[in-house]
């Protein structure tokens, strides 16, 4: 994993080599230079998770450095080193829109807790951006309602059923719990033994028999309850776009089991809703339910110790929540989702892996994601998945690694 990469500027060399083998010591990858001339020029070159400089330096100070990078629209992060210990100057420091300031002497414990925060605040602010890159680029073709439903109305259903009992014969046929417990039977009924009037079964094999009898419940269940809210209309309530927000933001303490499995992170950017006038019009339990589903999933096809993020903010007429994850490629082969899946992966039964994650207590069957697809559409809302590229803080010649962004946009409407 690429270590978290740190530019120091400081024109006295006992600082600067002070703060260079603190940050090394703490396994963060450090450049040190001598003024913010220095600095600008290295950042144009090489981009850094947290640039660390000193307010006054010579040639280029920290404040005109900041000055510089904003002039070509940068979105680097910066802590600024300052003697002064005045209010007034530390208020002018923050002003600059700074994540942090430390004052010399700086404390060790200190200094790490703010560049910690700092590389945090860098990595959400990226994914940021390539998260609105990318709704960008999708805007006029796939992310316009619009044109989704038209998309929707004119699907041609004799490939969707041919698709859908494709895929209901396969997953029937070599999936846990049904096929399986198929070729259970089968073999149970070979060897069987009958003994006054009572069958003897192997108990290894019963218990087989059981547990996939126990999965092929859990996916008929499923398939229930997704066709029993197909057909029905399903109650609809309005709440401020806070509360609904609030409800996002619980998922991980209710899934801190799971959370802890892969030893992951999710973080939030910073978002308040309490000042929005509109309203969401929606179920609240089928809403909790989707974004559950979505969440666990991600959780699923991450890397181990990754961060997921979790994006939202409000338009003039729609309430965006992005769920973006790095994808664990040693499941698919795929560092993304090829484009000609992003549509399949909604359909009934359609799995890119193999693979069943039991400890997650989710629907692995192919049914979650067509679950949550229901839901939003209920809602009338819609989600999209995308792969995103993303381009922070690569070195010279590598190219970003991709990440898998579902993204659910919900309408709003006016308070009466």
């Amino acid at each position: 994993m690429r270590k978290a990469s740190v530019l120091v500027a400081e024109d006295d060399p006992v600082s600067g080599e002070l703060l260079k083998s603190m940050l090394i010591n703490a396994d963060y990858s450090v450049t040190l230079v001598q003024n913010g001339k220095e600095a600008f020029d290295y950042y144009l070159k090489n981009k850094v998770d947290v640039i660390i400089a000193d307010m006054n330096m010579p040639v280029m100070d920290g404040k005109q450095l900041i000055e510089e990078l904003k002039k070509m629209n940068s979105e680097a992060t910066f802590i600024i080193e300052t003697g002064d210990k005045d209010p007034a100057t530390i208020i002018e420091v923050m002003k600059l829109g700074v994540s942090d300031y430390i004052i010399k002497p700086f404390n060790q414990a200190e200094l790490l807790f703010k560049v910690r925060n700092a590389i945090d605040l860098a990595n959400l602010k990226q994914n940021k951006i390539s998260l609105e890159k990318e709704r960008e680029m999708r805007m006029e073709k796939q992310l316009d309602w619009n044109v989704m439903k038209e998309r929707i109305t004119a699907r041609s259903y004799d490939r969707f059923d041919k698709t859908l009992f494709a895929s209901l014969k396969a997953s029937f046929n070599q999936g846990a719990g049904m096929g399986s417990l198929i070729s259970l039977l089968s073999l149970l009924r070979k060897q069987v033994k009958e003994s006054d009037g009572n069958y003897i079964v192997k108990k290894d094999l019963m218990e087989l028999v059981f547990q996939n009898a126990v999965a092929a419940q859990k996916a008929l269940s499923a398939i229930t309850e997704i066709s029993n809210m197909l057909d029905a209309e399903i109650e609809l309530e309005k709440y401020p776009v806070q509360e609904i927000y609030k409800i996002i933001e619980s998922l991980p303490g209710q899934l801190e089991n799971q959370v802890a499995i892969k030893s992951q992170q999710i973080k939030f950017n910073d978002a308040n809703y309490s000042n929005v006038h509109k309203l969401l019009m929606v179920n609240k339990h089928f809403i909790e339910k989707a974004f559950k589903e979505l969440l666990l999933n991600a959780m699923k096809f991450s890397t181990p110790k990754s961060i997921i993020y979790i994006f939202s903010n409000c338009s003039s007429d729609r309430f965006y929540v992005s769920i973006m994850n790095e994808p664990d490629t040693s499941l698919t082969g795929e560092e993304g989702i090829p484009k000609e899946y992003e549509k399949l992966i909604f359909e009934p039964f359609f799995r890119l892996v193999k693979y069943v994650f039991e400890e997650y207590d989710t629907l692995d069957f192919g049914l979650g994601l067509t679950m949550v697809e229901k839901i939003i559409r209920k809602n009338h809302g819609r989600i999209t998945l995308s792969t995103i590229t993303d381009s922070s803080n690569l070195e010279p010649g590598s190219q970003g690694k991709k990440k898998i962004n579902f993204e659910v946009a919900l309408p709003l409407i006016k308070q009466e």
